[in-house]
């Protein structure tokens, strides 16, 4: 993740983020997990970060994956940016016109 535009100071930077807050879309279809977090960095400024993840590479998104993780359940995880993949962006704009609640 230090590679990501959001990172403070960039790659080459020993800031750090804390988390401050975080909320969850479930997916229509039921196949992708959306998560978003509100991190501040040690620079002072908040920052949204939105991701999605999902059972397989996203395929035409190569810009945008953060990593993979394993889930005690589903298994591997690959981790992109919301803001590159349709399920990702279709939540937030979901979102904006109040069509898309928050999961439990």
């Amino acid at each position: 993740m230090p590679r990501q535009p959001w990172n403070p100071g960039g790659s080459d930077s020993g800031s750090g983020v804390r988390q401050v807050g975080a909320h969850r879309f479930d997916d229509p279809a039921g196949e992708v997990g959306f998560e978003a977090f509100l991190v501040e960095g040690d620079d002072g400024v908040l920052r949204h970060v939105p991701m999605t993840y999902r059972g397989a590479p996203l395929e035409g998104a190569e810009e945008f994956p953060l990593g993979t993780t394993e889930h005690s359940v589903l298994g591997r995880r690959w981790v992109y940016d919301a803001c590159g993949g349709p399920v990702g962006v279709t939540a937030m704009i979901r979102c904006a016109l109040g069509r898309q609640d928050q999961a439990e």
